[in-house]
């Protein structure tokens, strides 16, 4: 889900040729327009990309309340995937040698 997630942000960033500004999170993982940087986020130390995560995820359940039934469930598996993926980052912060 996540690889499905960071395609559809590679497709999106590619189609876009206008300039993009940070809104949040240093290192510019996140542009206004939500693409999403890989490379830029695997920069971040670990508590930066589990708040990203957090923030993504926050962002795709907002998504979801306002979304037709249609995609409500669509929106609402991108946020529980972003949720689990915080998770399971701030999980291995806690184990030697995991990152």
């Amino acid at each position: 889900m996540i690889a499905k997630v960071s395609q559809f942000f590679a497709r999106r960033s590619a189609a876009i040729s206008r300039p993009r500004t940070t809104c949040c999170c240093r290192g510019g993982a996140l542009s206004d327009e939500l693409d999403f940087n890989a490379e830029e986020f695997l920069k971040l130390p670990l508590k930066e990309r589990v708040k990203l995560c957090r923030a993504l995820g926050e962002r795709a359940n907002t998504l979801a309340a306002k979304a037709s039934p249609k995609y409500r469930v669509y929106y609402a598996e991108i946020a529980k995937q972003w949720l689990i993926l915080a998770d399971e980052m701030e999980q291995s912060a806690h184990k030697p040698g995991k990152d």
